[in-house]
């Protein structure tokens, strides 16, 4: 039915307003909002009409109070004890069940904790390996989704580079399937060169 077939589609924005706290240099009290969504329409196959994913459907946004602990410039840990994840959908092809939406609701909410964490491990000039991980449960622990994604560059030579990512993810929110652990393995190279 169609040639191509949308594999990989998330547009994100984040935010975070951190104050530090009175008792460390460290420590900041921190509120933050996460949005994250697809751009285009993707179908469940190549030879499918069923849309899993268009604009703005779904739409995730997660509203978050904790605190950070800013380790040092390369990591850091947040940890939000109330934090409320909120699904909407604007088109009606989406079926509800299959992002977590009731079947006679565009929206729900699922009030929660996050917890998320970044570091940044620099061996040597040529190489650097990042890591990322993110934790969302309902307080019933009966939405979970966890997303963890480790990068490795790579400096080959002055012209020639590459990247290594691993991205595992669990998420049980679709209600019309069973969760599983998803992975997604990419190896690229690059070209550089720097004019002067």
């Amino acid at each position: 039915l169609r040639a191509f077939h949308v594999n990989n589609d998330v547009v994100q924005i984040a935010t975070l307003l951190a104050y530090q706290t009175w008792f460390s240099k460290k420590i900041y009290y921190s509120g933050a909002v996460d949005f994250n969504t697809s751009l285009f329409t993707g179908y469940k196959t190549t030879n499918s009409n069923i849309v899993v994913a268009a604009f703005l459907s779904p739409s995730r946004i997660f509203f978050s109070l904790g605190m950070e602990c800013r380790y040092n410039k390369k990591t850091t840990i947040r940890l939000a004890p109330f934090a409320d994840k909120l699904i909407f959908k604007t088109d009606d092809r989406i079926d509800p069940l299959h992002i977590g939406l009731d079947s006679v609701s565009n929206h729900k909410n699922y009030l929660g904790y996050l917890i998320q964490a970044k570091i940044d491990w620099r061996f040597s000039k040529e190489i650097n390996v990042t890591s990322k991980i993110d934790f969302f449960s309902s307080y019933a622990a009966k939405n979970i989704e966890f997303d963890w994604e480790v990068v490795g560059k790579f400096i080959i030579n002055r012209y020639l580079s590459t990247r290594l990512s691993l991205i595992m993810r669990y998420d049980n929110t679709p209600l019309d399937e069973e969760a599983k652990i998803q992975i997604q393995e990419q190896l690229s190279f690059g070209f550089n060169y720097i004019f002067r």
